[in-house]
């Protein structure tokens, strides 16, 4: 998520101004956004009794929108307020019920939301930021939708490193064993591009180390307008590393799932 807004707190002032609003109808646009926010923080609370995934996801499909309502129609005064409107759900509720649903899901509680806060707006909002600075243009709000490959661009390009270990937040049964067994196979081949896990259900893109000898691909694909990295992997040196326990890759999108967690 905040790997999404690097763009909007570092350009949408810069992005709207270029368009030709003026910077004092600008001001306006940010205070209104912080307006509902406030609202939003202070009613929310009966939204946070619900399913709490369910929100989540909600509220990262209403930040979909935003983004793309800033793409349509950035020009438009009106629209752009209706779009800072969803602040309180991008920003406001969503924050809310992911800080609300680590406090159910882990015991160590402090350090759950001390990794979130950290990982989320810190290496997610440094990375966005300069992703964003990469990307700036008529598309920028665009990119910000969603683009898996677009962070693994600003990886390769903002750390100096030659491999990363990328693990999705929402399977939290991946443990330190699946991470040693993939790390470990990746010290002992070195010729690929990315060690991927495979699960009964199949492959996980998003657990498994990719190396910087898969940049030029990925800006290639990039340039495209092809963002999976499904894609990616087919045209890469790409080794599969199976485990049989599906649990483990247990990935927590709807409230099936996330009861079915609950069990385990």
């Amino acid at each position: 998520m905040q790997l999404s807004f690097g763009g909007f707190y570092n350009f949408f002032t810069i992005y709207e101004s270029e368009i030709g609003i003026s910077l004092d109808m600008i001001r306006w646009m940010w205070i209104f956004g912080v307006i509902c926010e406030i609202v939003m923080l202070y009613f929310q609370g009966p939204l946070l009794q619900k399913n709490l995934l369910q929100v989540i996801k909600i509220t990262t499909l209403i930040t979909a929108l935003r983004w793309f309502m800033l793409y349509l129609f950035g020009q438009n005064v009106s629209m752009v307020f209706l779009s800072q409107s969803l602040h309180a759900f991008s920003f406001a509720l969503y924050h809310t019920a992911v800080i609300s649903y680590l406090f159910l899901l882990y015991s160590q509680k402090i350090l759950a939301q001390q990794f979130y806060l950290g990982i989320s707006f810190g290496l997610g909002g440094s990375l966005g930021a300069l992703l964003a600075g990469k990307l700036y243009g008529d598309n920028l709000f665009l990119y910000e939708i969603h683009s898996p490959l677009a962070g693994l661009i600003s990886i390769f390009e903002t750390l100096d490193v030659d491999s990363v270990f990328i693990l999705s937040v929402d399977v939290p049964f991946v443990d330190k064993a699946i991470i040693e067994v993939i790390k470990n196979q990746a010290q002992k081949s070195s010729d690929y591009d990315a060690l991927i896990a495979l699960s009964p259900s199949g492959l996980e893109p998003l657990c498994g180390v990719y190396r910087r000898s898969i940049l030029p691909l990925a800006k290639e694909l990039f340039s495209k307008d092809i963002h999976k990295l499904n894609h990616l992997l087919k045209l890469s040196k790409m080794k599969e590393i199976a485990f049989e326990e599906q649990d483990k890759f247990l990935n927590l999108n709807t409230p099936q799932d996330y009861e079915m967690a609950r069990s385990l």
